[in-house]
């Protein structure tokens, strides 16, 4: 089967399987005399067990090891998963916190408060704010020492 066949067959695309064949990760068993990527039976079910461990989430260099580690465990490589994704939900819940934080300090009637509205949004989160965030002459918050420093880009 050539690649634009297995890419429609699978509803991946052809630079997608490109690139797995580029990192290894399912090089075609043959070549056409053209130099056209070839893929057989075991190239097939190679690439239907990548799917499945990509659509459980699993990152495409722990697939690698898993399709070529023969001591490789599927339990464990889903519980190591488990827990990246618990790390990411309670993140997105801390993020959720400060933009609700914000919300409702932007709801409030009168002047906006830069120090206050950070100090909601840095409330319930892992940021290390002090209870006063400095304030510029025009009146803009300077960065807090939690926030990491932006330095542009040279080039």
């Amino acid at each position: 089967m050539r690649v634009g066949e297995l890419a429609r067959a699978t509803g991946l695309t052809v630079r997608t399987l490109h690139y797995y064949d580029e990192i290894g990760l399912l090089s075609p068993g043959q070549r056409s005399s053209g130099g056209h990527r070839l893929y057989n039976g075991e190239d097939i079910q190679r690439l239907y067990r990548i799917c499945l461990l990509r659509r459980l989430g699993v990152p495409l260099e722990q697939i690698a090891r898993a399709l070529d580690d023969p001591a490789w465990s599927l339990g464990a490589a889903v519980h190591r998963h488990l827990d990246e994704v618990d790390r990411q939900v309670a993140a997105a819940h801390r993020l959720r916190s400060g933009l609700q934080g914000m919300v409702d300090t932007l709801g409030v009637d009168g002047p906006l408060d830069a120090q206050a509205m950070l100090r909601k949004a840095c409330t319930g989160t892992s940021c290390r704010c002090s209870a006063s965030v400095p304030v510029a002459s025009s009146g803009v918050p300077t960065e807090p020492s939690c926030m990491p420093k932006w330095k542009p880009a040279t080039g």
